[in-house]
């Protein structure tokens, strides 16, 4: 397990500017929701507070000490150079690239999920909306997959149209 190389605080002077944005933007949120019959992704959940931010990243840094601490491998580059925004339930991480033009949002899988290094927004405030626009599901790698068109997450892809068709039908 990483240490902490001191408080909160020492997280709090790193958060990048576009997890400070969505903060400032959204603030913290958490809700979740569960289908039991459902023609597209089960469940989701939404949980982040700067506190919940910085476990996140906490975790992040423990996978690459622990599992990904080769940067030039090309599995474990991924996890490298990133900060992350939200930890998943099954160990895996949705994080900032920063070392990407515009610091993008992607999926960090700890075990090789299909989802690994899929970009999921332009930014953290991009990622939020796309991701809200389909109502949050997951967010594990395969529930958010079905919604990747053109290289990234997409509200307005075949399957976030048909999903949302769904959900006005449901409501």
């Amino acid at each position: 397990m990483v240490d902490p190389p001191g408080s909160d605080q020492w997280i709090g002077n790193r958060i990048p500017s576009g997890i400070r944005d969505l903060l400032r933007l959204v603030g913290a949120a958490a809700f979740s929701w569960k289908l039991d019959e459902s023609p597209g992704p089960e469940w989701g959940a939404v949980e982040w507070s700067p506190a919940m931010i910085s476990a996140a990243e906490y975790e992040r840094l423990d996978w690459v000490a622990t599992a990904f601490p080769d940067a030039t491998d090309p599995y474990d580059a991924v996890w490298h150079g990133t900060f992350a925004l939200l930890a998943v339930r099954n160990g895996d991480c949705i994080a900032v690239d920063l070392k990407a033009p515009g610091e993008p949002v992607v999926y960090l899988s700890h075990d090789d999920g299909d989802g690994h290094g899929m970009r999921l927004g332009d930014s953290a405030v991009d990622f939020v909306r796309r991701w809200s626009m389909l109502g949050c599901p997951g967010p594990e790698d395969w529930e958010l997959i079905e919604f990747m068109h053109g290289g990234i997450l997409d509200p307005d892809s075949p399957a976030g149209f048909e999903w949302r068709a769904w959900l006005r039908e449901e409501a």
